[in-house]
């Protein structure tokens, strides 16, 4: 492993655990010219982005097989239970993680680790000088994510607590606690975008609507399908699946936020009434109470800075109840005996199918 300390205005070691082909010598001026361009995008990344010095204490670029050692080192270290990021190994998919923990002086300091290919991706635009606006859309996306993780580890700076929130998703049955763990990670997106935006341009944000509604679509269908199964199962997707849906569209408010003047997130055109009014509802919430200042500097601050204030509990309190408002759009009803979540009629499955 080969570690860089950065002299500018950069107070974290970047180190790298990558294998490039047919070089083995790090003085080797491919490995060099393969570490300028990382750096240069890096850069890139942190003079668009909200980013606070020293948030960051280590940025490691991986191959994807070291990817899976190099989180689970840093969950012991912070004592996180690994199974809240999931079985990771070999076939780590993930293009980057930030993780975070608190220090000996109380400040919330995060690492991240970032896949090598990822960055590879725009070494020729890098080199070449394109502007942003020219990149196509895969080069656009392998700058977006590091600075999104950028953009995590300023919001977990700026908090000043960790979260500690160790569930294992793959057995929890009790729907609140699973929704507080994705109403946790719905804050964190949504802050992380919102300090991030300034890398994503009207095109991007158009292309990541686009993602988020042929996501939605296949979510939604496999949370109808499951209700119309033998398992009994559909609450339990419904707890993940439509979580995620509102993530990822809390994901694109953020960047609206940050930046007024990318496209406004909507539903896809087929979308009912009572479907529009969740995301309205939702998107209500995340811009009066959940948005950061404009401008967030000085003495300005946001309610996530308070050590006092439990932010994950007040978006669980506001945000459940709209996922439950999503699940009764799609016939799974809570409490009602004449909407049976189990037996439910079919009118809104076959009208939202049409």
């Amino acid at each position: 492993m080969d570690t860089h300390k950065e002299q500018e205005s950069w107070n974290f070691d970047l180190s790298f655990r990558v294998t490039i082909p047919a070089v083995t010598d790090p003085e080797d001026e491919t490995y060099k010219r393969i570490v300028n361009v990382v750096l240069a995008a890096l850069r890139y990344a942190i003079s668009t982005c909200s980013f606070a010095p020293d948030s960051v204490e280590s940025i490691v670029v991986a191959d994807p097989a070291e990817m899976g050692e190099v989180i689970h080192t840093w969950q012991d270290d912070a004592g996180i239970k690994r199974g809240y990021t999931g079985d990771l190994g070999a076939e780590f998919a993930t293009a980057a993680k930030t993780v975070a923990r608190t220090t000996e002086s109380g400040e919330v300091k995060s690492k991240i680790v970032i896949m090598s290919g990822l960055l590879y991706e725009i070494v020729d635009v890098i080199e070449q000088g394109l502007p942003l606006e020219e990149w196509e859309v895969q080069k656009k996306l392998a700058l977006y994510v590091p600075a999104h993780e950028l953009g995590h580890g300023h919001d977990n700076f700026l908090r000043k607590h960790v979260r500690g929130d160790e569930i294992d998703l793959k057995e929890e049955r009790d729907l609140e606690l699973i929704s507080k763990h994705y109403a946790g990670v719905l804050a964190s997106e949504f802050l992380a975008c919102f300090y991030s935006s300034a890398v994503v341009s009207p095109e991007f944000q158009k292309y990541l609507i686009e993602e988020w509604r042929r996501q939605a679509d296949e979510l939604i269908e496999s949370v109808i399908n499951q209700k119309f199964s033998l398992s009994g199962d559909a609450f339990w997707f419904a707890s993940h699946n439509l979580w995620f849906v509102m993530v990822e569209f809390a994901k694109l408010v953020g960047h609206r936020c940050g930046n007024p003047e990318l496209p406004r997130p909507v539903p896809w055109g087929h979308a009912l009434k009572d479907e529009l009014v969740v995301f309205e509802k939702l998107e209500d919430f995340l811009v009066a109470k959940l948005a950061p200042p404009a401008a967030i500097s000085g003495n300005q601050s946001h309610i996530s800075q308070s050590p006092e204030f439990d932010l994950d509990g007040f978006v669980f309190d506001n945000l459940f109840p709209v996922w439950k408002s999503l699940c009764e759009c799609y016939g799974l009803g809570f409490g009602d005996e004449e909407d049976d979540p189990k037996d439910g009629g079919d009118s809104f499955e076959e009208r939202w199918r049409q």
